[in-house]
């Protein structure tokens, strides 16, 4: 692939980013790739300790905690909002 640099406004993650082994180069790779002012918006499956036997049949490497994106160390980007959704689905898988 060639390499583009702050060619785009916005690059979304949807339910991709647990199917990369280096998930935290990939987020840096991606972040030299956007404008100034743009957004990487990321959407993983949530709680490491739910990881099963499901997300390795699927692909995944991993789930995410929070504490995750909050240790990353960024370059020239940070976090603008950091949530779950659906957390109420948490407890009755648990």
């Amino acid at each position: 692939m060639d390499k583009i640099d702050g060619n785009f406004e916005n690059i979304l993650y949807l339910n991709v980013l647990e199917h990369i082994k280096d998930d935290v180069n990939e987020i840096n790779l991606a972040l030299k790739k956007i404008v100034s002012g743009g957004h990487l918006i990321i959407l993983v499956p949530a709680h490491q300790e739910l990881y099963s036997n499901f997300d390795k049949e699927a692909g995944h490497y991993r789930r995410y905690n929070t504490d995750f994106f909050k240790k990353l160390n960024l370059q020239d980007a940070t976090i603008q909002k950091l949530y779950y959704l659906d957390i109420i689905g948490y407890f009755y898988i648990l």
